[in-house]
């Protein structure tokens, strides 16, 4: 299923139109939530449908995000720091290694384009003054308690979900919000 249309439009302004223009709409959100007593909350562009993942696919969780979508409190914000890194989709899937690099299978590194995505989404965050996050479990950007490690699945936290724990937002996973059972 795909996300709404009007998100998906926000979606592709905060993306694909370029950084001015992913500004200019994070603020409007922003200014646009307040007017309205809203709070803004981050939510992994995967999780609403958007095809942004490595392989080229999303990780809809319908359980996790409706609420907020149906919420007319909540104003959501559409973020993929891979995306605003620059790492294209699809991508080769990427993993920390034992020495805490970012790489691909092949062993490329490209910690350098997550570290500019995961800034540049704390950035829109900031911009729309986002009050809180629900993100991706596992992605080595927006894993809440676990990251793909060399290894596998490990404990850690992504690189944007860190930067905003830093910031104080409370930020959860899909995993936290929907429980099994």
């Amino acid at each position: 299923m795909s996300p709404p249309p009007a998100l998906h439009e926000l979606y592709r302004r905060l993306h694909e139109r370029g950084p001015e223009e992913g500004e200019r709409a994070a603020r409007e959100l922003g200014d646009s939530a307040r007017r309205e007593g809203r709070r803004v909350v981050v939510v992994s562009a995967c999780l609403l449908g958007e095809k942004t993942r490595y392989d080229g696919g999303d990780r809809r969780a319908p359980a996790a995000t409706d609420p907020l979508l149906d919420d007319p409190r909540v104003a959501v914000l559409p973020l993929c720091p891979e995306i605003l890194g620059g790492m294209g989709c699809p991508r080769p899937p990427v993993h920390v290694d034992a020495g805490g690099r970012i790489v691909d299978e092949s062993g490329r590194d490209h910690g350098e384009a997550m570290r500019r995505g995961a800034a540049r989404a704390d950035a829109l965050a900031r911009l729309a003054g986002a009050e809180r996050a629900l993100l991706k479990e596992r992605s080595p950007s927006c894993g809440v308690h676990a990251i793909h490690g060399p290894d596998g699945i490990t404990k850690g936290r992504g690189l944007f979900a860190d930067r905003l724990a830093a910031r104080h937002l409370p930020v959860l996973s899909e995993e936290d919000v929907v429980k099994d059972g």
